[in-house]
């Protein structure tokens, strides 16, 4: 079998490659899904990541680049505990227009504190009231670009998706 030659071959190192080894810790890029994360384990030629909106994925070494890591992002004060993660969906069934709207402030905060850009709310389909305010209040919101349903899979007609700027 001939062997590849460097131009054959860049681009492909990954952590399995000569550049730089998969670590627990360290910040990466998936390379076939454009996603960022940070390495939980590493299994022989398996990595396990938490990507930047967390979720969790199990991928082959040679897909994982090594990527520098980011610079705190968090200030002293207010910083939030080590190995705490934020959960980009808000379930608010059963809660009043006014609890929810409460919920929703917090979540937005911790969001914006987490990096977060993309967020689910769950409100269910019920008669109409959480969805009608919950979409009222992302849309005032300074901090949200875009409000947009749900696709099915993500809750259909029972939840809405915001993105932040």
């Amino acid at each position: 079998m001939p062997r590849k030659t460097k131009k054959e071959t860049a681009g492909r190192e990954g952590c399995a490659g000569k550049n730089a080894a998969a670590k627990a810790g360290s910040c990466v890029r998936i390379a076939p899904h454009g996603i960022n994360g940070t390495v939980l384990s590493v299994s022989g030629d398996s990595v396990a990541v938490v990507s930047d909106n967390g979720i969790r994925l199990t991928v082959k070494a040679k897909d994982v680049l090594p990527l520098k890591a980011p610079k705190e992002r968090w200030p002293a004060a207010g910083a939030p505990p080590r190995g705490s993660r934020f959960d980009p969906v808000l379930d608010l069934h059963g809660k009043t227009a006014e609890e929810a709207r409460a919920s929703l402030e917090t979540f937005l905060d911790k969001a914006l504190l987490a990096g977060c850009r993309e967020l689910r709310i769950i409100h269910g389909k019920g008669t109409g009231v959480l969805k009608s305010e919950t979409i009222k209040y992302l849309k005032q919101n300074s901090h949200v670009a875009l409000v947009i349903g749900a696709l099915p899979g993500e809750g259909g007609g029972g939840a809405t998706v915001a993105i932040l700027k």
